[in-house]
């Protein structure tokens, strides 16, 4: 044979094609030895809507020979995903399993909320040295987004951050759409530390070994804790040189139930800790091993994406080691580990163990909207359209200059509308030819690059300076403002729940379930709104003359209550 090992995704294996020229083939069929899935654990995390071919593997079983050897491996499989792998792939229960810890002894683990808005990812500001002066001070990271639209901002907004003296390649985006070409470019960039911080989508990393990535972090949370895993495990490569994982989680994590169950299951841990040498005990009678089997009884393939997010939660939210949920997520404490050699330097473990070995550099940022990628004085549309009509009117010139006797060449055969509208709708400012080329593919940049970007500086104008970084900055302080909002709000809600009727029932239950679709009696919520203001009447400073109290509006419809002279 002409191959000896032939690599394939998914969809082409599981094609018909595929079955009729490769499987069928009897030449084929003598020689086949073994089938390897590597990243196996795709079959459970992208096996339904994203790519279904992933859970259809089992079918290449029925089109090999009965003695052809399936060997699946990955380094995120927990129980409730190997028993899913399994059913799919139709392996026997007693197939092989060789299970090793996954657990990486040289990386770090921190795990933050995020501080500042979102959009403006002003906390990962953290990332670039506040002292830097060569590229080589930054460390090498790649930065985990859920879209590609927010790898792309995020490179922007840092990549505008960078002192003069850092070129601007340092900080490039990466996602399944940049092209192929940009691809192995990045990640040359990466290996050979010309790249230095990459927002990236899951595209980067999957059958990569990026041995120079010493910094991984995840804005925010991923689609699964196993998705976490396998990208924290994309930094520290090298066994012997120290890396980092850094979680940021977004405020609004805090009101999600995962979240709030997670926190009741800290507390009760904590209360339980005084129990701990009475179960201890009840083990030689049995008694916590019935429960322990009720418990496992209960944890099929139906509560697994419930015991991902509870294992994420807990990730998230513990005040003990943060290695201590991954273990028991993947049951590493009875798995066979893996030697790693002595670490060079100082061995962190989390920020929980030792808050004083992970130090995070104070952001202060007077407005965070000036942080947002690609932020100019127009917006976005008005910004638009001067891009469009200036790129139309440079390829008219230009192709007039170039053909000036051929009527038929227009501008399009030098700049296509394609092209053109990519550039006028991209969030990325193009500030040189190199930001041209990682925006676009476009035939004619080693002639006219540098004329286009000189035409998109034009429109850029002054207004697309990038934004003044802010470290510790005073700026305008809104503490006193929320002061006052907090106290006002602290004497209007005492005044609610202290206002009774002649029994003693609080009159706020009654007006907090009004108004609503199904209140009949205009005037019966009006009853309700004067003793509410009359309460709140009572309790203002005495000093304010009444005119001074501001009326109170109920709705559109109703008339408002003022105070009485």
């Amino acid at each position: 044979m002409k191959f000896r090992v032939g690599f394939v995704s998914p969809e082409t294996a599981t094609s018909r094609d595929f079955n009729r020229l490769v499987f069928s083939n009897d030449n084929f069929r003598r020689r086949i030895i073994m089938v390897v899935i590597d990243e196996a654990h795709t079959i459970h995390e992208w096996g339904g809507e994203f790519r279904p071919e992933c859970a259809k593997l089992g079918v290449i079983r029925g089109r090999l020979p009965t003695a052809t050897l399936i060997l699946a491996v990955s380094a995120t499989l927990p129980e409730h995903v190997i028993t899913d792998i399994q059913m799919s792939l139709q392996l026997s229960n007693d197939a092989v399993i060789i299970e090793m810890a996954n657990n990486k002894p040289n990386l770090a683990i921190s795990v933050r909320f995020i501080k500042h808005p979102d959009d403006s990812f002003a906390d990962l500001l953290t990332i670039i040295p506040p002292t830097i002066s060569t590229i080589d001070e930054i460390k090498s990271t790649i930065i985990y987004c859920n879209d590609r639209a927010e790898a792309e901002e995020m490179s922007d907004m840092l990549r505008n951050h960078l002192p003069h003296s850092v070129p601007r390649s340092a900080i490039e985006h990466y996602h399944r759409h940049i092209g192929e070409h940009s691809k192995r470019r990045l990640e040359k960039g990466i290996d050979d530390g010309t790249v230095r911080i990459v927002p990236a989508t899951e595209a980067l990393g999957m059958g990569l070994d990026l041995r120079k990535v010493y910094r991984v972090a995840c804005w925010k949370i991923p689609p699964s804790f196993c998705a976490l895993v396998q990208r924290a495990g994309r930094a520290g490569r090298v066994q012997t040189e120290p890396a980092e994982f850094i979680l940021f989680v977004p405020k609004s994590y805090k009101r999600s139930k995962e979240y709030l169950e997670a926190q009741k299951a800290l507390m009760k841990d904590k209360r339980s800790d005084e129990l701990e040498g009475l179960e201890s005990s009840r083990d030689d009678t049995g008694v916590v091993d019935g429960t322990a089997g009720t418990r496992k009884g209960g944890q099929k393939r139906g509560l697994a994406a419930s015991k991902d997010q509870a294992c994420m939660a807990k990730f998230i939210v513990t005040e003990r080691c943060h290695w201590e949920p991954w273990d028991e997520f993947f049951q590493n404490e009875r798995k066979r580990p893996i030697l790693y050699p002595p670490l060079a330097g100082i061995k962190r473990c989390c920020d929980n163990c030792d808050k004083a070995l992970f130090p995070v550099e104070t952001i202060s940022v007077t407005n965070p909207g000036m942080l947002k990628a690609g932020r100019r004085a127009k917006a976005p549309e008005e910004q638009a359209e001067a891009v469009r009509a200036a790129l139309k009117h440079w390829r008219s010139v230009t192709a007039a200059k170039k053909w000036p006797s051929d009527h038929f060449m227009s501008g399009r055969y030098i700049l296509s509308d394609d092209i053109l509208n990519t550039l006028a709708s991209t969030r990325n400012t193009i500030r040189s030819v190199e930001d041209l080329a990682r925006s676009v593919r476009w035939h004619w940049e080693p002639v006219y690059g540098q004329d286009l970007v000189n035409t998109l500086q034009s429109v850029y104008g002054e207004n697309d300076k990038p934004p003044t970084r802010q470290r510790r900055t005073n700026g305008v302080d809104n503490a006193e403002i929320r002061t006052r909002f907090r106290i006002l709000f602290d004497v209007c809600l005492a005044a609610l729940e202290s206002c009774t009727d002649d029994e003693g029932r609080a009159r706020c239950k009654l007006f907090q379930r009004l108004p609503n679709s199904r209140v009949r009696s205009f005037a019966k919520f009006l009853i309700y709104t004067q003793i509410i203001h009359d309460s709140i009447i009572r309790t203002t400073t005495p000093s304010l003359p009444p005119q001074s109290r501001l009326p109170i509006f109920v709705n559109s419809r109703a008339p408002h209550i003022t105070s009485p002279s």
